[in-house]
Order: C-alpha cells, then structure tokens, then sequence
C-alpha cells in the first residue's frame, strides 16, 4: 500500500475533483467509507455529488474559518532556498494497492483509514490533542487499476490549533507497513529494506504520451492521401485509438477527433483532441491538405463511425508504428546523469559531459554565496518536459551530488576546477577545460578495465549476503557502464542497455543511514564505463566489447544471487528477466565470443586473444554430459605367464 501526500489550499476544490468525474472520466460512484462522526451522519455511503462535495469541503474548513488560525509551507526558489509561504491547510494523501492486487470492502478500507489518520495524530480517540475534521473518498480504481481510497484532512483542530506535520512522509510509510502486516496486504519489501525508487507520476506520463501521440498523428496525417485514409491508419496502428466528435444531432457529420493511448495494462485511456496535441493537428487544418469531394466525404464518415464503434483492423500500416512504453523526462535524465557519472573521473568532467549529452545542468550554492556547491539540477533542452528541472536526489537516491563525490578525487585542485565548470554551466558558457571525454582511450585500457571487472566478480564471491552498502555499490557501477553504454550506442532511443540501467539502479538505492564507504581493496567497473561511453566515437572494435559485455553480464548474475540468497525474489527474477531477455540482444548483435575467433585473429589483433584470455578468467570449464552415479569397476582377470622351459609348479603341492 502506497501513500502519497500532497498539501493545498483549497478544501472544497479538493472534495469537487474527488466527487467529481476525474481527469479521464475514470471515477465512479464516489462516497465516504470514513471519515469525521458529524459529518458521517449527514452524508454516510450515499453517493457524493457536486453540492454535497463542497458542502463536506465547507464543514471540513469550518474551523480554519472559525479560529483564523493559519497553516504554511515554505515556497522555495530554483536553489532551494525558502523564500516564502504559502497557505497549506489541506492534507491529502492517496492510499493505493498494487493493480494486481485484489480489490478492498468499504469496511475493510474503513478500518484502514480510522487507524491510519489516528496514527498520524490527526484524530486519535485515545490522545489527549482535539480531533482534525477528516474523511476518506472512494471513487473506483485509479488509471492505472489500483484500487484506493483518498484520505482528506483540515489541519486546523477543533480547538483552533495546528496539527503537527512534521516528518509526515516517513511515518505515513511506517504505518502503510504496519497496516499492510495486520490486514495482510501485500507486503512492499523496499519500503521494509529501504531500497525503494520513485514511482511515473501521472502527471509526467501524460506529457510524454501527449507528445508521441502528436507525434504519430502528424506522421499518420503526411504519409495519408485523405481523411479515409488517416482514419484508416490511426485505426490500424497499435496501442492508438480514434474516436470522432459529431455536430450535435448528427452522425454523418464529423467536426472533430481525440486520439488516446491504450497499451495493455495501461489502466483507464487519456483522450487527448486533435486541437490540443497540435495546432496543426485539429481536424479542419488536417482536411486542408486532402481533396474535398462528395466521395471523400462518403468514404470518410465510413471509417469514422467503425471508429467510433471501437472496431480495430487487423494489419498494421507500414507508414505508422506502435507507441513505446512512455519514458517519462525524469527516467531519461537519471540515465544520462548515471552514465556521465560513471564514465567522469572527477567532478569537473561530470559537469562536462552532462552538457555534451544535451542535458542543461546548474549548481545548487550553499546559502550566502556562489563558492561552495551543494547541489544540482537537470532539465532536458528540447521536448515537452524542457525546462523542468529535477534535483539529483529527486532523479533517485544515489544521484545526489553527496554521494557522488565518493567516488571522485577530493583536493583543492579538483575543487577550484569544479567550481569553474559549474559556474559556466549556470550561465551557459562554453567548458573551461576540456578533459578525457574528449579522448578516445587507448587500446590497452579494454584489457586492463575488463581484467579489472573480471576482478571484481571474483571477490564479490566472499561479500556477505547482509553487505547490503556493498552490494549496491556494486550495482550502482554496473547501473552506471550499461547506462555509459546506452548513452553512447542507443542515444535518443534508449533500449535493453537502458533497460538493464534502470533495473541494476534498483539495487542500489539506500538511505543516507544506510551508506557506508567504499569497501578497501574492491575492484571498481568504472572503467568499464569510461570505455563504453566512447564505444559509438570508436574504442577498441566489438570483441573487446563483446569480452566485457560478458563480464559485465557475470557481475550482473552475481548481483542476482545475492538478491536471490536474501530472499529478494522479485528484485533476483527482475535482473534474471533483463539478462535472459534484454541483454541476450545485445549479445546477438556483437560478434562472436573470442575464444572461437582468437585463434584466426591471433595475427592480426592480438588484443583479441588477450580479450579471449581475459574472457576465460574464473569460468570452470563445461563439464561432459553423463551420469552422477558412478560406474561399476569391473577389472581385467589376469592371465598367467608361461615361460618357455619353465613348468609351472603344481598348486596343490604348494599348499601342501
């Protein structure tokens, strides 16, 4: 069970969004399941309607409005420095399951919420503080499936004072795990070990998916020669659907269309009208570059009453393609902030080559001046999401700079020479210095890091199971060179090498209690991520990335068996998926393994029998098909000797 909370202002527009039909027409039959005594014994279960939910909302506020007490929150700038309040006298926060998990009573979600808000102190029977007005909304699954229930607080107390919020998101998370244990809800084992990630927030979907859908409707409507066409097309393309807007009382009459993405499993569908993804795009500017004739016209209504009855063509047209699962701007810019700090050695360099990948990045000052840098953020250039800017922590917990200044020299030198890229940065200057990202790496270096990867697998055989800081350092590089990689080969189109970043990250996020240093003597994979970041410039050719990918892949499974000894199951059968499914692709594309070419290649490169060297380091030899029981001995009888001129004696007189 997942709370998430946010804060407000605006009581009675929160209980109308709750009451009302939601952004993609996805409630239904919204009512209370919980809430305050008085005002569950005017509203109850009955369904809620738009007077009744202001009506809540106003009897919720009632004793903000009475006392005049006032509730704030601090508003920050781009630094994050407090700047200012805002009003924040309403708490909401959404207690959702999993979609896969099977859907709660009305009772059941009661007593959750009853004994959520009392243990947040909102509304404990048993404290001594007066009690928070309160109700818990119901209103159907969510978009994505989850079934949920909306807890909505006014933190003024009956007696005019402030509820205590403070630490509220770590104490919701404490008491969703007690409430998951005690109704036996599924456990979420990353909140109880820690290594939980965030989650697509919907807002940050519906951009992107805005976007692709614009995207394909604008390629759709180029590659179509009239409207019976388009429709015809977008009919036919993948995880897209159409749909027309009628004139009022007509159906031979279409004035407009929306277009929505349903992929399997992606919950409740957004539609989105032509107008909206596109100026270009609304209906009459699309019919400006078709032929207007009666026939047309006939052809076209045809195709858009089948779309309008949900009726999907069985082929895919070769001008239009399926979307891809949404890659939110926040996923893609943890990917190229990972792999620019695993291929940098020093925290210059990763300024650097943050801004060569075509990501802007700006320095958070310590408070008081402009000499000390405590933090960054990211945004992208281009897109739909340019110009929102993410924090490194807000990108996930290992990507803050704190922690990655662990792994980078630390002197006055490498300082003063940080300070003046990130000083560029922020005023979008050029580099003060170019360093190594520049540079191809020399060829000896694809020996030497894949020796050092080789090593590394080697001793994380005698890492305990319980060094979890350990284990996720590990993972955190490993993150970070198939991210370098991604960065590098798949470019804006991130694929398996992306995809088995993002899972291995998984692995590596801790809390700040959590993190201890670098393990004394641990080989690294970092150098791993400085080759392959340069693997589309040049580097050393495919066997050398072919020996490392192999490496890489065994390090992986070590990772793997950790998880699958701790008793992590899903986190172990998510890394066995990406490398039986997602790297066995980019295994396929890359040539042979060295061993089978090194003795036809041994004249011509030799650092490709020094890569099949390398490759076989650690691995036991394949053992011969057979059985386990061993064979029956069944030794030759000897034969005697017989020696010419000499008789044998006879056997008998011996014994005698």
């Amino acid at each position: 069970m997942m709370p998430n909370i946010t804060r407000g202002a605006r009581m009675t527009g929160l209980m109308a969004y709750l009451a009302g039909r939601g952004r993609s027409n996805e409630h239904s039959e919204p009512h209370l399941v919980a809430g305050d005594a008085a005002i569950m014994a005017w509203h109850d279960e009955s369904e809620l309607n738009h007077e009744a939910a202001l009506q809540i909302g106003w009897q919720l506020d009632q004793p903000r409005r009475a006392f005049g007490t006032r509730v704030t929150t601090a508003v920050k700038d781009r630094d994050g420095h407090n700047v200012a309040v805002k009003d924040a006298h309403v708490w909401h926060c959404s207690l959702s399951l999993r979609p896969d998990e099977p859907e709660l009573s009305d009772e059941r979600w009661a007593h959750i919420c009853e004994e959520f808000v009392a243990g947040m102190g909102f509304a404990d029977p048993t404290g001594d503080e007066a009690a928070c007005r309160w109700v818990a909304v119901r209103h159907g699954q969510s978009k994505a499936g989850n079934d949920h229930v909306h807890v909505v607080v006014g933190l003024v107390r009956e007696d005019g004072t402030k509820a205590n919020v403070w630490n509220d998101r770590p104490r919701a998370q404490r008491l969703a795990g007690e409430l998951e244990r005690k109704y036996g809800l599924r456990v979420l084992d990353s909140r109880e070990a820690g290594t939980g990630v965030r989650g697509q927030k919907p807002a940050e979907v519906e951009v992107v998916v805005r976007d692709e859908l614009a995207k394909t409707v604008r390629a759709t409507a180029n590659a179509s020669d009239s409207e019976a066409q388009f429709v015809e097309r977008m009919r036919a393309t993948p995880d897209v659907r159409i749909r027309p807007r009628f004139a009022a009382h007509r159906d031979d009459v279409v004035t407009g269309y929306s277009v929505a993405w349903a992929a399997p499993g992606a919950g409740a569908v957004s539609w989105h009208g032509g107008g909206a993804l596109g100026s270009d795009l609304s209906l009459p500017k699309l019919r400006q570059r078709w032929p207007d004739s009666a026939e047309q016209a006939s052809a076209a209504i045809a195709q858009w009453r089948a779309a309008k009855r949900g009726q999907r063509l069985p082929t895919v047209s070769a001008a239009t393609s399926a979307i891809a699962a949404p890659r939110t701007a926040r996923e893609r810019l943890a990917l190229t902030v990972r792999g620019c700090a695993a291929a940098a050695g020093d925290e210059a360099e990763f300024v650097r080559r943050v801004r060569g990948a075509g990501v802007r990045i700006r320095p958070r000052y310590a408070k008081g001046g402009t000499n000390t840098v405590e933090g960054y953020s990211v945004a992208l250039r281009d897109g739909p999401a340019a110009d929102v800017w993410y924090g490194g922590g807000h990108l996930a917990r290992d990507l803050t700079l704190t922690r990655l200044r662990a792994d980078w020299p630390s002197s006055p030198e490498h300082a003063s020479g940080a300070l003046g890229e990130w000083r560029a940065a922020r005023g979008e200057r050029p580099v003060v210095a170019a360093g190594r990202e520049r540079a191809t790496p020399e060829a000896g270096l694809w020996a030497r890091y894949t020796t050092e990867v080789t090593a590394l697998r080697e001793q994380l055989r005698n890492v305990p199971i319980d060094d979890r800081a350990t284990w996720a350092h590990v993972a955190r590089e490993t993150a970070g060179a198939f991210a370098a990689w991604s960065q590098s080969v798949e470019g804006a189109t991130p694929g398996p090498l992306a995809a088995t970043s993002d899972i291995l990250a998984r692995s590596a996020q801790l809390r700040a209690h959590q993190v201890k240093p670098r393990a004394a003597g641990l080989p690294s994979a970092r150098g791993a991520a400085l080759l392959l970041a340069s693997a589309a410039a040049g580097g050393q050719g495919t066997i050398a990335q072919t020996v490392l990918l192999r490496q890489l892949a065994n390090t992986v499974k070590a990772l793997h068996d950790a998880h699958a000894a701790a008793g992590d199951a899903k986190r172990a059968a998510e890394i066995r998926d990406v490398v039986t499914k997602r790297l066995q692709s980019v295994h396929d594309a890359l040539p042979a393994a060295p061993e089978l070419v090194a003795a036809t290649a041994a004249a011509a490169d030799p650092q490709a029998v020094e890569a099949a060297r390398i490759a076989r380091q650690g691995q036991l030899p394949a053992r011969a098909p057979g059985s386990p029981v061993p064979g029956t001995l069944k030794p030759a009888p000897t034969r005697p000797v017989q020696r010419p001129g000499v008789q044998r004696p006879d056997r008998s007189e011996l014994d005698r």
